[in-house]
C-alpha cells in the first residue's frame, strides 16, 4: 500500500472474524489534499496481492497512533473491527 501515491502511511493488523478466523484491517492515512476513493484504493491493492492478503476493512485515518517501545516508534492500532472511528473517517468493508 504504501507503494500507492496517495498513501502517506497505512498498518495492518488481524481482527477477530468469528470461528476463530481473522480477517485483515487496514488503517490508512492519506497525503495531504487527497482525492483517493477508498474503493479505487482497494482495487489498486487487490491487483497488486494475492486476494488473501487485500484487507477486508479499511479506516481512514487522518494519523496513526504511535507509542515508544524500547526506543522504536510502534504503531498503537486496536486489532478489533469494531473499534470507534470518529464520523469523517469511519470503517469501511471493502
Amino acid at each position: 500500500m504504501l507503494a500507492h501515491p496517495d498513501v502517506d502511511e497505512c498498518a495492518v493488523v488481524g481482527v477477530n472474524a468469528g470461528q476463530s478466523e481473522e480477517e485483515i484491517k487496514a488503517y490508512v492515512r492519506l497525503v495531504d489534499g487527497s482525492d483517493e476513493l477508498p474503493q479505487d484504493l482497494a482495487t489498486w491493492v487487490s491487483q497488486r496481492l494475492a486476494a488473501f492478503k487485500v484487507p477486508r476493512y479499511w479506516q481512514f485515518v487522518t494519523e496513526l497512533p504511535y507509542t515508544q517501545r524500547a526506543g522504536s516508534r510502534s504503531i498503537n492500532c486496536p486489532s478489533t473491527a469494531t473499534s470507534t472511528t470518529s464520523p469523517q473517517y469511519a470503517e469501511q468493508e471493502l
